[in-house]
């Protein structure tokens, strides 16, 4: 008789011949580190999961004995042991060595800017990729490491571009501290052309190159420590859109990866799925685009909601949602 892979391992399990492997993986400076593949293999058998928020990782179900265990995400060494695992549950920590992506430039008191890595979603460098500022001619072509560092002035949010030939573009935010580098790790998804995410990163490109000064721009670190399942709220705690001094209502028009949305406003989007958030009052979008996009007779916002009254330089008119890939 031939026993599923599912009663086999009740079967064990009953037999007391089944453990669990958990434990917590952390970088060099035992901070967590999230999303990192955790594999076990065993005699043709492979198990893998992915670590949490906190680091922690599970496996359950593998039979006692000895595995070959690896941990791997993009940015750090891959650490691989052997790991006996016995009844109930086996410990093993794993702490990984980041990958130097830094050239010798970035070695200096006060750099500022960013510094990362480009892989494919496997966790391999990706070797030929280039990242773009975007709204700047700043383009900066990776190692082969994939690694790359743009110095960028502090204290200021930054959307960049990635490409690479055989993989979909993406957007991705990110604020520079006021004294150091943020770090970026970014894997790309195989195919042709763009991807949804990155459709229309050419007209964005255009509207940050002609914005005004009253713009903002809020990355999804800022949205998220504003601490509320609310955007338009959390949107209004960020630094990046109270120092512009604008007023935002559930009126202003949405758009979601550059394509209009009529009849949603801003408080339907979930922020945890935000990347970053373009905001332009009426005077302040010159590029014209999204007037230009924006369906004729089409309503912005939620109909029938009350409007908070402000100058046209003051008063939010379109809100571009930019939603996170992963």
């Amino acid at each position: 008789m031939t026993l599923s892979g599912s009663l086999l391992a009740a079967v064990l399990l009953a037999q007391g011949g089944v453990g669990t492997l958990s434990g917590r993986v952390t970088d060099a400076d035992a901070k967590p580190v999230q999303g990192a593949i955790v594999i076990a293999q065993a005699d043709g058998v492979t198990q893998q999961t992915r670590s949490d928020t906190a680091g922690v990782y599970a496996l359950p179900g593998l039979r006692q004995g000895s595995w070959g265990v690896t941990a791997r995400i993009l940015g750090f060494a891959p650490d691989s042991a052997e790991v006996l695992v016995g009844s109930g549950v086996t410990r093993h920590d794993v702490r990984l060595q980041r990958v130097a992506v830094l050239g010798e430039r970035v070695i200096a008191a006060q750099w500022t800017g960013m510094i990362g890595v480009v892989g494919s979603a496997q966790h391999r460098p990706l070797a030929n990729a280039s990242v773009r500022v975007v709204g700047k001619r700043t383009v900066e072509t990776v190692n082969d490491g994939g690694g790359f560092a743009i110095p960028w002035p502090g204290d200021q949010n930054v959307v960049l571009r990635v490409t690479s030939p055989g993989y979909r573009d993406r957007l991705v935010a990110a604020r520079v501290p006021p004294d150091g580098a943020v770090e970026v790790v970014v894997q790309l998804d195989s195919g042709r052309g763009v991807g949804a995410y990155a459709l229309m990163a050419d007209e964005l490109q255009r509207r940050i190159s002609w914005a005004g000064t009253n713009a903002a721009f809020v990355t999804r670190e800022e949205l998220l420590s504003a601490g509320t399942n609310d955007a338009m709220r959390a949107l209004e705690g960020t630094p990046s859109f109270t120092r512009k001094g604008l007023v935002i209502d559930r009126n202003a028009c949405l758009f979601v990866n550059g394509l209009p949305r009529p009849g949603f406003p801003l408080d339907s989007v979930d922020p945890e799925t935000i990347e970053f958030i373009e905001v332009y009052p009426a005077v302040g979008e010159h590029s014209g685009v999204l007037r230009a996009r924006w369906p004729r007779g089409a309503e912005c916002g939620a109909p029938g909601s009350f409007r908070r009254r402000a100058s046209p330089y003051q008063k939010v008119a379109y809100v571009v949602v930019w939603t996170r890939e992963r």
